[in-house]
């Protein structure tokens, strides 16, 4: 492997860190060309940028001087991907979109993917490019090949629709997959002893982030998993890294709220993202949520008891991010003088309305 490679391999390996990526710009300073000095100038920025508050003076000063360097180098940046377009890669903005110098996601089809001309192409188009997450559109029935796949190496996350018991198995056992710090998981079709086998046996001990959601017909939303299964993941030893939750807009109708909120695994999250079926005076009264930092709530009904009580909580001194997404379908916005107190401690995107709220 040469150099460019493994400094790539340690990006992937560990996402978190910024000094695996201010290795590979010092390396593009003493052997790449000109566009690769612009991009070791552009990965400085990004980092430099991500230690300030979002639209703060500093970032955006360090972001202006990035946006200029990627409006005039990242056609040759990311050249490696064109051949690959549009059949396997999605188009569109979503594919310049970065983070900390590298691009932030791919949209991925799956049929492409696993072409095996591009299971030669692709490993090494990632490598060259670096790209920390791959969104595929949809499953496979080639799940172990999926599985297996050498891209995965140069990858730190994947997101994958329907997932079942098999599925979630093989990601978990996969060497191409054991270093992956996140995996989101959408209309799944897993049961809780898929998930308490993922919990018990995975080899990706370094997970940061676990999604898990039912999304798509009624059909889809009656779920086959439930709060022990999912609680299982968050409290397994295997996982000493996991901080963040993303349960998405839904979760299987039966699903056990009261549980969920009861579980003292839920102390070591940092980060969770819950739909608007979630009960919000359980959460807002959960002692257990004592290092939640950032709280994402999708399609909520919030009230002006449900901000007093959030805002009184001793339980979430630590929460510092709040949104509210798509609030108050069909209902009253809240009341001016406590969306006031909402947007003084968490700002003033803190909370977006439904477009059919009253």
């Amino acid at each position: 492997m040469d150099d460019r490679r493994a400094l790539m391999a340690a990006i992937a390996a560990n996402a978190d860190e910024d000094t695996p990526r201010l290795a590979l710009a010092d390396w593009l300073d003493e052997h790449g060309t000109a566009p690769d000095r612009a991009r070791a100038a552009f990965i400085r920025l990004q980092i430099e940028a991500a230690k300030h508050p979002i639209n703060s003076k500093k970032w955006n000063e360090w972001i202006d001087k990035a946006d200029e360097l990627h409006k005039q180098h990242a056609a040759t940046w990311f050249a490696p991907l064109t051949p690959l377009t549009p059949k396997t890669f999605g188009s569109g903005a979503e594919r310049l979109r970065t983070k900390r110098g590298l691009l932030a996601y791919l949209m991925v089809h799956t049929d492409g993917f696993l072409l095996k001309a591009n299971q030669v192409l692709i490993p090494e188009a990632l490598a060259a490019v670096g790209v920390e997450l791959l969104h595929f559109y949809s499953s496979t029935k080639k799940i172990e090949a999926f599985a297996a796949s050498p891209a995965f190496k140069w990858v730190s996350g994947f997101s994958y629709h329907e997932a079942d018991d098999t599925a979630l198995g093989l990601f978990g056992t996969s060497e191409q997959m054991a270093h992956l710090s996140e995996l989101q998981l959408d209309a799944v079709k897993v049961t809780d002893a898929g998930l308490e086998a993922f919990a018990r046996d995975s080899r990706t001990t370094k997970l940061r982030t676990f999604g898990c959601t039912v999304a798509g017909t009624m059909k889809t939303l009656k779920g086959k998993y439930t709060a022990a299964g999912l609680l299982a993941v968050l409290g397994s030893k295997r996982f000493p890294r996991l901080r963040e939750l993303n349960m998405g807009t839904e979760q299987p109708a039966k699903f056990d709220w009261a549980a969920f909120f009861a579980s003292p695994a839920l102390k070591r999250v940092r980060s969770l993202t819950v739909g608007g079926k979630a009960p919000f005076a359980a959460l807002t009264a959960c002692p257990h949520l004592t290092a939640l930092e950032e709280l994402l709530v999708f399609n909520a009904v919030v009230t002006d008891a449900d901000v007093e009580a959030l805002l009184a909580s001793k339980a979430l001194k630590k929460l510092t991010g709040l949104i509210f997404h798509g609030a108050n379908w069909g209902r009253p916005r809240l009341a001016p003088a406590v969306q006031a107190r909402l947007e003084e401690r968490f700002g003033e995107g803190a909370i977006s309305y439904s477009p059919e709220q009253k």
